[in-house]
């Protein structure tokens, strides 16, 4: 592998430069592979794509024999837990965990940054249910009671937005700590990362749940969606599960999973799903809106509890809702590519969403002890790619 550096050669060991590249975001990035398949890359190109990848680009000049070893090391740290060769199956096809590779490191650092500041003990709730020998529903009830939600005050929210805090809320007392998906002040953007729908990162004392927006424009957005998300990873948690699940994986309909059956019971009992011959849309809806799910896993659920039994009426409904959600999205996807879209990122919120309330509170009570400085908390909260408005953050925690 050559490097141009002022109109001269380098050369540079080729499986140093394929393996730096293959262990990060960049795995399959298309300037990466034009210079793979050149052999060779001009030095400001590298750089930018070092920068990119998060990677020192003083280590592609590195024997290959010394690095190795190192990015082997950090591998085992940072996908400690999860099976397979850093990849994960979902519905036969494989997702490299390096698409979420720095919000997995980067999670990491905070529950070791966390766990110096805040004096607790293991967290009770991994690994509670291991090999439980009770049913779906005294599991279902047991993890309900263990992290204090209450499905009335749950539906009793205004939104769906706002039951997805009232749930993180309920978590974050609890030291399980969640990180949603923002469109700002990421340790890597997740546009690459498509089918992942959260992750669980281990902890003994602070685990951490990563909910991605699945092709959202903010973490509001689809909050029926991550609801689900939230509370299958919180199962995985309880059942002692370190895993990446997909919107496909969580969303299935065969409903041999027991984590999946939990889930349900949890958030769908079948005392409170009406009874009728036959379902419309508009049912669905109103179910979706009181219930705070979304209108899929509403009618997956009716299914699986032998409440909808039409086939024909089952799949036009689920028809009818797969086809809702594509037309938005495009709607969503032309607004942004003709300049329509009205969002605009409220970087505090993301702040606060991605961080979560619990570590950015931490930051908080730090600099306002003289403990950090405005540069520490740029590198925490932005990873030094911009000032942050402290004022602005730390009023909302």
């Amino acid at each position: 592998m050559h490097i141009s550096i002022r109109h001269k050669q380098v050369q540079i060991e080729d499986r140093t430069f394929r393996y730096l590249f293959d262990n990060s975001p960049l795995y399959e990035d298309r300037k990466y592979l034009e210079a793979r398949k050149k052999g060779s890359i001009a030095m400001s190109e590298l750089v930018e794509l070092a920068r990119l990848a998060r990677i020192n680009y003083a280590l592609f000049f590195m024997p290959f024999d010394s690095l190795a070893p190192m990015i082997e090391k950090e591998n085992e740290k940072i996908f400690q837990g999860f099976s397979g060769n850093f990849t994960i199956s979902i519905r036969g096809k494989k997702v490299n965990l390096n698409l979420v590779r720095m919000v997995i490191k980067d999670l990491k650092i905070k529950q070791t940054f966390i766990r110096k500041y805040l004096g607790a003990g293991n967290n009770p709730h991994p690994k509670y249910l291991v090999n439980s020998s009770r049913s779906v529903a005294e599991q279902a009830q047991c993890i309900l009671d263990k992290i204090d939600v209450s499905l009335k005050d749950f539906r009793a929210t205004k939104s769906k937005p706002a039951a997805m805090m009232y749930l993180i809320d309920k978590l974050e007392k609890q030291n399980i700590l969640v990180a949603l998906e923002t469109s700002t002040n990421m340790p890597q953007n997740m546009n690459r990362a498509k089918g992942v729908s959260g992750v669980y990162v281990k902890d003994k004392r602070f685990p951490y749940l990563f909910i991605a927006n699945e092709g959202q424009q903010d973490f509001e957005s689809g909050a029926g969606r991550k609801i689900f998300t939230i509370m299958y990873l919180v199962v995985c948690m309880f059942k002692g599960e370190s895993k990446m699940v997909s919107l496909n994986d969580i969303a299935k309909e065969s409903s041999d999973d027991e984590i999946y059956q939990i889930v349900e019971e949890m958030l769908l009992p079948i005392n409170d799903l009406p009874r009728k011959t036959i379902y419309n849309l508009e049912d669905i809806d109103k179910l979706s809106d009181n219930l705070k799910l979304t209108g899929r896993a509403i009618l997956v659920r009716l299914k699986h509890v032998g409440l909808l039994t039409d086939e024909d009426n089952y799949w036009v409904l689920m028809s009818s809702l797969k086809t809702r959600f594509e037309r938005s999205q495009v709607a969503q996807r032309t607004a942004i590519k003709e300049g329509k879209s009205r969002y605009v990122p409220n970087v505090p919120q993301n702040i606060v969403a991605y961080h979560g309330k619990a570590f950015v509170s931490i930051l908080k009570s730090l600099h306002s002890d003289g403990k950090l400085t405005q540069r520490q908390i740029n590198l925490h909260l932005a990873y030094g790619r911009g000032d942050i408005r402290t004022s602005d953050v730390f009023k909302k925690v």
